[in-house]
């Protein structure tokens, strides 16, 4: 079991640009749309947005993650 920490929120389009650069680094890590999830559970969630992922990232890693990424997070 991987141990977790959120980063932040990324753009929908910074997805893949993201995710190449932290497998490239071999950072693991989770990616959650909270307004698909909230859609898919029957509900919208009205304070999510549906461009934006929230990044959870390998808690061992996350000062390296946050400065490869630093021009991604908001």
């Amino acid at each position: 079991m991987i141990n977790l920490s959120y980063l932040g929120i990324i753009s929908t389009f910074d997805v893949i640009s993201v995710k190449e650069i932290l497998q490239k680094n071999k950072i693991k890590f989770f990616l959650k749309n909270l307004f698909d999830t909230s859609v898919s559970a029957g509900w919208a969630n009205p304070g999510s947005e549906s461009f934006q992922e929230h990044l959870y990232v390998d808690k061992k890693k996350t000062t390296a993650a946050k400065k490869l990424l630093a021009n991604y997070l908001k």
